[in-house]
Protein backbone atom coordinates (compact mmCIF):
# COMPACT_ATOMS: atom_id res chain seq x y z
CA UNK A 1 0.00 0.00 0.00
CA UNK A 2 1.44 3.37 -1.00
CA UNK A 3 1.56 6.41 1.28
CA UNK A 4 2.28 9.97 0.29
CA UNK A 5 5.53 11.11 1.89
CA UNK A 6 3.75 14.06 3.53
CA UNK A 7 0.82 12.08 4.95
CA UNK A 8 0.40 12.45 8.70
CA UNK A 9 0.91 9.25 10.65
CA UNK A 10 0.03 8.69 14.30
CA UNK A 11 1.76 6.00 16.34
CA UNK A 12 -0.49 4.85 19.18
CA UNK A 13 0.39 2.60 22.08
CA UNK A 14 -1.26 -0.81 22.45
CA UNK A 15 -0.72 -2.08 25.98
CA UNK A 16 -3.32 -4.81 26.33
CA UNK A 17 -4.58 -7.81 24.40
CA UNK A 18 -8.17 -6.52 24.20
CA UNK A 19 -7.04 -3.43 22.24
CA UNK A 20 -4.80 -5.59 20.03
CA UNK A 21 -7.82 -7.80 19.20
CA UNK A 22 -9.95 -4.74 18.36
CA UNK A 23 -7.26 -3.48 15.97
CA UNK A 24 -6.85 -6.85 14.27
CA UNK A 25 -10.53 -7.90 14.11
CA UNK A 26 -12.70 -4.80 14.30
CA UNK A 27 -10.24 -2.39 12.61
CA UNK A 28 -10.44 0.62 14.91
CA UNK A 29 -8.38 2.40 17.56
CA UNK A 30 -9.43 5.02 20.10
CA UNK A 31 -7.82 8.27 21.19
CA UNK A 32 -9.27 10.35 24.04
CA UNK A 33 -10.68 13.56 22.53
CA UNK A 34 -9.19 15.57 25.40
CA UNK A 35 -5.67 14.22 24.70
CA UNK A 36 -5.95 14.67 20.94
CA UNK A 37 -7.29 18.20 21.20
CA UNK A 38 -4.54 19.16 23.65
CA UNK A 39 -1.50 17.30 22.30
CA UNK A 40 -2.18 16.28 18.71
CA UNK A 41 -4.18 19.17 17.24
CA UNK A 42 -1.38 20.55 15.05
CA UNK A 43 -1.44 17.47 12.85
CA UNK A 44 -4.90 16.05 13.42
CA UNK A 45 -6.52 13.99 12.04
CA UNK A 46 -3.97 11.44 10.85
CA UNK A 47 -4.22 9.83 7.43
CA UNK A 48 -2.35 6.77 8.70
CA UNK A 49 -1.98 5.02 12.04
CA UNK A 50 0.72 2.68 13.33
CA UNK A 51 0.78 0.71 16.56
CA UNK A 52 3.53 0.44 19.17
CA UNK A 53 2.99 -2.81 21.05
CA UNK A 54 4.21 -3.10 24.63
CA UNK A 55 5.41 -6.31 26.30
CA UNK A 56 1.79 -7.23 26.97
CA UNK A 57 1.47 -8.21 23.29
CA UNK A 58 3.57 -11.36 23.51
CA UNK A 59 3.90 -11.97 19.73
CA UNK A 60 5.12 -8.39 19.04
CA UNK A 61 6.73 -7.04 22.24
CA UNK A 62 8.14 -3.49 22.18
CA UNK A 63 7.80 -2.94 18.45
CA UNK A 64 5.93 -1.27 15.66
CA UNK A 65 5.03 -3.77 12.96
CA UNK A 66 1.44 -2.91 11.96
CA UNK A 67 -0.03 0.20 10.39
CA UNK A 68 -3.19 1.10 8.48
CA UNK A 69 -4.74 3.79 6.29
CA UNK A 70 -7.40 5.70 8.21
CA UNK A 71 -10.85 5.47 6.62
CA UNK A 72 -12.74 7.63 9.13
CA UNK A 73 -12.45 9.49 12.41
CA UNK A 74 -15.62 9.95 14.48
CA UNK A 75 -16.36 11.00 18.04
CA UNK A 76 -17.96 8.36 20.28
CA UNK A 77 -18.39 7.88 24.01
CA UNK A 78 -16.66 5.01 25.74
CA UNK A 79 -20.10 3.56 26.39
CA UNK A 80 -20.77 3.53 22.62
CA UNK A 81 -17.39 1.91 21.94
CA UNK A 82 -17.76 -0.68 24.71
CA UNK A 83 -21.50 -1.25 25.28
CA UNK A 84 -20.81 -4.44 27.26
CA UNK A 85 -18.63 -2.58 29.78
CA UNK A 86 -20.24 -1.84 33.15
CA UNK A 87 -21.23 1.78 33.78
CA UNK A 88 -18.32 3.64 35.36
CA UNK A 89 -16.75 7.10 35.57
CA UNK A 90 -15.20 6.68 32.08
CA UNK A 91 -18.46 5.76 30.32
CA UNK A 92 -19.30 9.31 29.21
CA UNK A 93 -15.77 10.24 28.09
CA UNK A 94 -15.44 11.11 24.41
CA UNK A 95 -12.98 9.34 22.15
CA UNK A 96 -11.98 9.67 18.54
CA UNK A 97 -12.75 6.32 16.96
CA UNK A 98 -10.15 5.92 14.20
CA UNK A 99 -11.40 3.32 11.72
CA UNK A 100 -9.40 1.57 9.01
CA UNK A 101 -10.06 -1.23 6.53
CA UNK A 102 -6.91 -3.33 6.56
CA UNK A 103 -3.97 -3.74 8.89
CA UNK A 104 -0.68 -3.74 6.97
CA UNK A 105 2.57 -5.35 8.15
CA UNK A 106 5.96 -3.67 7.83
CA UNK A 107 8.56 -5.82 6.04
CA UNK A 108 10.87 -5.26 9.01
CA UNK A 109 9.56 -4.25 12.45
CA UNK A 110 10.73 -1.12 14.21
CA UNK A 111 12.11 -2.43 17.49
CA UNK A 112 12.54 -0.73 20.82
CA UNK A 113 15.12 -2.50 22.93
CA UNK A 114 14.17 -0.56 26.04
CA UNK A 115 10.85 0.22 27.66
CA UNK A 116 9.56 3.67 26.72
CA UNK A 117 6.84 5.76 28.35
CA UNK A 118 4.94 6.88 25.26
CA UNK A 119 1.30 7.31 24.40
CA UNK A 120 1.16 8.94 20.96
CA UNK A 121 3.78 10.04 18.46
CA UNK A 122 2.94 12.19 15.47
CA UNK A 123 5.09 11.78 12.42
CA UNK A 124 4.89 11.44 8.63
CA UNK A 125 5.29 8.51 6.32
CA UNK A 126 8.73 9.76 5.25
CA UNK A 127 9.96 9.79 8.84
CA UNK A 128 8.18 6.51 9.58
CA UNK A 129 10.23 4.66 6.96
CA UNK A 130 13.62 6.31 7.52
CA UNK A 131 16.39 4.27 9.10
CA UNK A 132 16.87 7.09 11.62
CA UNK A 133 13.58 6.23 13.27
CA UNK A 134 14.71 2.64 13.68
CA UNK A 135 18.01 3.80 15.14
CA UNK A 136 16.29 6.18 17.55
CA UNK A 137 13.96 3.45 18.75
CA UNK A 138 16.80 1.04 19.41
CA UNK A 139 19.33 3.35 21.09
CA UNK A 140 19.75 3.50 24.84
CA UNK A 141 18.72 6.67 26.60
CA UNK A 142 21.23 8.29 28.92
CA UNK A 143 18.43 9.26 31.28
CA UNK A 144 14.81 8.24 31.49
CA UNK A 145 13.28 11.67 32.05
CA UNK A 146 10.71 13.82 30.33
CA UNK A 147 13.31 15.84 28.43
CA UNK A 148 14.64 12.59 26.93
CA UNK A 149 11.16 11.69 25.73
CA UNK A 150 10.74 15.19 24.30
CA UNK A 151 14.07 14.94 22.47
CA UNK A 152 13.18 11.52 21.10
CA UNK A 153 9.81 12.80 19.88
CA UNK A 154 11.46 15.92 18.42
CA UNK A 155 13.83 13.78 16.41
CA UNK A 156 11.17 11.58 14.87
CA UNK A 157 8.29 13.96 14.53
CA UNK A 158 9.37 17.57 14.83
CA UNK A 159 6.37 18.37 17.07
CA UNK A 160 8.27 19.62 20.13
CA UNK A 161 9.45 23.22 19.85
Amino acid sequence: MMMSKSDELLVGIVNNLADFEIIQNQHWYRVPVEKADKNLKKRWPPKWIAFYYTNSIKDYPMMIIHYAKVSSVKVATRQELFPEEAENYKAKRNYYKISFNKVETLPKPILSRRWRRIVFIQTTYKKFITPDLKIILSTNWQKNRCRDLEEWCRQISGIWN
